[in-house]
């Protein structure tokens, strides 16, 4: 064994992904979608009430009868406020900038998953016009520059906000005006994840530029303008792309294993070598007294890696969870792997990117078809292929 591996923190991360193989052949799909709610002048809402316009807690609060549990937070701006809702077909919640975000449960069809995702949207709607308020379906916010939205003041959020500002260009727009549709699929063993990780991160940039929603990107039209002015400010096009390469170089892009041997071990090994944001937790063995001192705050963001601060020892699964939340690829492995590449698309067009993600992943001939395509592909392919559609189409 690597002796890298020969760590209880790597192989705890390894063994929970490893746990999430399905062998019995029952690979389904899951799907997050985030919405961008706008009150009738077309001015989008933020997560709480300000200005006596609503806030999407009002809307949470409307729909709450509809749902057999929820979990509440609190923040100086919003008080108490619901924070998730649940039930058995779907969990709601919230992003920082109140992006309303629908997670259907994993179902083994398209029509079972339109069929969960219909009910939702119709029950949103219903609950918007209550405060006169409607969905768009847009992959950035257009109406308002990043840093003009409340953010949602929670420890985690804080703690990530306050790298994104220091770091890169548009983890404030990430964070507060970016909506997307993403989409999971199941794998059987460490192959056949290699081999859909592979293929979900070489589609990638073509799932960014097909569906690419997003035509205003921080109030200025995306395109039209990005020759006036520094293309650092407005992308030619696809927005989506430009905010991911323009985050955190840390954890966006691809899974550097992806494109060679890859093994749940080297995962891990990318995953808990990357900056860590925010932690939990009682850290008081560490050596170092003074990191340890910061980390028994509520939060915590800085150069220190999961693989420095766990001192060795085998993570709990909520800890994992957190740490390989924190990774913002393209593809990304938890117990299943989700593409991350599409934009908020309305409805007619989300089914179709699901049936296409349906039919790539959940077929066997052609995934292996889809993988011959790209099974000499290296990871400097994959970028080159992402800079030549975002700057020339």
């Amino acid at each position: 064994m690597n002796k890298s591996y020969e760590n209880d923190t790597i192989l705890s991360i390894a063994d929970y992904v490893r746990q999430g193989e399905k062998h019995d052949g029952s690979h389904l799909l899951g799907i997050e979608v985030e919405h961008i709610i706008f009150d009738n002048a077309e001015r989008s809402i933020e997560y709480c009430s300000f200005d006596g316009k609503p806030g999407v807690c009002d809307i949470m609060a409307e729909l709450a009868p509809l749902y057999k549990s929820a979990e509440y937070s609190s923040d100086n701006n919003a008080g108490k406020f619901i924070k998730k809702l649940v039930r058995s077909d779907i969990e709601v919640t919230f992003e920082p900038g109140g992006q309303l975000e629908a997670a259907m449960s994993p179902v083994s069809s398209v029509a079972e998953e339109d069929a969960i995702y219909s009910k939702f949207l119709s029950e949103l709607e219903n609950a918007c016009t209550k405060f006169d308020c409607h969905v768009e379906y847009v992959g950035v916010r257009p109406d308002k520059c990043a840093l003009e939205v409340q953010a949602m003041s929670t420890n985690r959020y804080a703690a990530m906000d306050a790298r994104f500002r220091c770091i890169g260009t548009c983890g404030p727009i990430m964070m507060r005006n970016s909506a997307a549709l993403q989409v999971s699929v199941d794998f059987s063993d460490e192959q056949d994840c290699a081999k859909k990780l592979r293929v979900a991160t070489c589609i990638a940039p073509l799932i960014y530029f097909l569906f690419d929603n997003s035509p205003v990107f921080e109030r200025a039209k995306v395109g039209a303008e990005a020759s006036s002015v520094s293309e650092k400010d407005v992308p030619p096009r696809m927005a989506r792309y430009h905010i991911w390469r323009n985050t955190d170089s840390d954890r966006t892009g691809a899974i550097h294993s992806a494109f060679g041997d890859f093994s749940y071990e080297k995962y891990a090994c990318q995953a808990a070598d990357i900056p860590i944001i925010y932690t939990h937790g009682n850290h008081a063995n560490l050596a170092d007294e003074e990191l340890a001192d910061k980390l028994n705050y509520d939060y915590f963001y800085g150069p220190h890696t999961t693989r420095e601060i766990s001192h060795n020892k085998k993570l709990d699964p909520e800890e994992i969870e957190h740490v390989l939340s924190m990774g913002f690829y393209d593809a990304r492995v938890k117990q299943f792997i989700e593409l991350r590449a599409c934009d908020c698309v309305p409805p007619k067009y989300a089914f179709a990117y699901i049936a296409l993600v349906q039919g790539i992943f959940n077929n066997e001939d052609a995934l292996n078809s889809t993988f011959e395509i790209f099974k000499n592909a290296n990871e400097q392919d994959y970028i080159n292929a992402g800079q030549a559609l975002y700057r020339r189409g």
